[in-house]
């Protein structure tokens, strides 16, 4: 019987991961799987971990025994993995910025595990300034989040000396900031065919392990071949549901702010109001009867008599009287919106809760 007894596997994180020990136990989520490049007896088995401190690292199973792994290694499991090598990772683009990878032993074991958060990791989210900043590193891949606000044309092009399909979308940041995008092959389809079937509504997608271009000064984030994960409409804390604080300058159609529909009916209203929310710009909110009575209390009807004995020309003093106030509103995103970048917007004013609830005036513009 051998003297000699293996020392037990220590339960690391990838922080604690250098090259020139095996002896681990490591616990992961696995974020990503895909094929390696294929040579002659196969391809090997790429994946991207996470680790419970939202750390990531790439690990590999070679192509002679990655058929055995296979069935384990699933996109979105969280799995223990004992016993393993830890080598030096030096290529032209990183999928992580950890210098060194996991490589899996034949002895190798995976089993599943419990209790793992779920939540997108912030720390590899890049903001587009930096992204459109020409003094960056862009020699490991990052995470982006955006709303598509325009979608071109799923093209068939030559590249590097073969037919692929090429899709140029816009990412829009919470500032309105936009940020080129280009995907290509399967993620192109896979974007165009979701904006399809979701077109009338606000599409937001967290686009992660995206590469960051250079082409002509111009940058850019693109898919980085069959590594990249896009995720649509996701359910996190980095896309919720919000409302826009705006104030109101103006009514742009003072003298068409109100319709009648038939001769029988009463009238009706229709206002575009001129609004900013303090960042610079101004849009056109359209507001339609039933949400404008809510803004006034009063009927347009109501509103219309008091020109009546309103000597002055233009607008009633109601609608007057709208000029500088702030009201929270829900604003409808249109199929026109994203296809045509239309810049009015309908919206809905927002009930949940009063303004200085939401907004405290302390922080709000004059």
């Amino acid at each position: 019987m051998s003297i000699f007894k293996r020392k037990s596997a220590s339960n690391v994180f990838v922080r604690d991961l250098r090259p020139g020990s095996d002896n681990f136990v490591i616990k992961v989520n696995i974020l990503k799987v895909w094929d390696g490049f294929k040579v002659r007896g196969g391809c090997s088995l790429e994946m991207v971990l996470v680790d419970q401190e939202d750390d990531r690292i790439q690990a590999t199973v070679e192509r002679f025994f990655a058929k055995s792994f296979r069935k384990d290694l699933v996109e979105g499991r969280s799995i223990l993995i004992n016993t393993f090598k830890v080598v030096d990772y030096n290529s032209e683009y990183r999928t992580t910025q950890t210098h060194f990878k996991i490589v899996f032993y034949a002895t190798t074991t995976v089993s599943g595990c419990l209790n793992f958060p779920q939540e997108v990791p912030e720390k590899y989210m890049k903001s587009f300034p930096y992204i459109l900043s020409t003094d960056l590193d862009n020699g490991y891949l990052i995470d982006v989040v955006g709303q598509i606000v325009r979608v071109g044309h799923v093209e068939d092009v030559m590249a590097q000396g073969k037919r692929r399909s090429r899709l140029k979308i816009y990412l829009r940041d919470e500032s309105d900031l936009q940020l080129p995008c280009t995907l290509w092959a399967d993620y192109a389809k896979e974007v165009a065919d979701y904006v399809k079937r979701n077109c009338t509504s606000v599409v937001v997608v967290i686009i992660r392990l995206a590469c960051i271009k250079n082409y002509r000064g111009e940058m850019s984030v693109s898919n980085a071949f069959n590594t990249t994960q896009i995720l649509f409409d996701p359910v996190c804390p980095l896309v919720g549901k919000y409302v826009t604080l705006a104030t109101i300058r103006s009514v742009a159609n003072s003298n068409l702010w109100y319709y009648i529909a038939c001769k029988k009916c009463e009238k009706s209203f229709f206002l575009l109001l001129n609004v900013d929310d303090g960042f610079g710009g101004m849009t056109v909110f359209v507001m339609f009867d039933k949400i404008a009575q809510k803004l006034f209390k009063k009927t347009a009807e109501e509103i219309f008599e008091e020109s009546v004995g309103d000597n002055s020309s233009g607008l009633t003093q109601s609608l007057r009287d709208l000029k500088g106030k702030e009201f929270l509103f829900k604003v409808v995103v249109t199929e026109d919106n994203v296809k045509k970048v239309k810049t009015s917007f309908c919206v809905n004013l927002n009930a949940e809760a009063p303004i200085e609830k939401i907004v405290p005036a302390s922080s709000r513009s004059d």
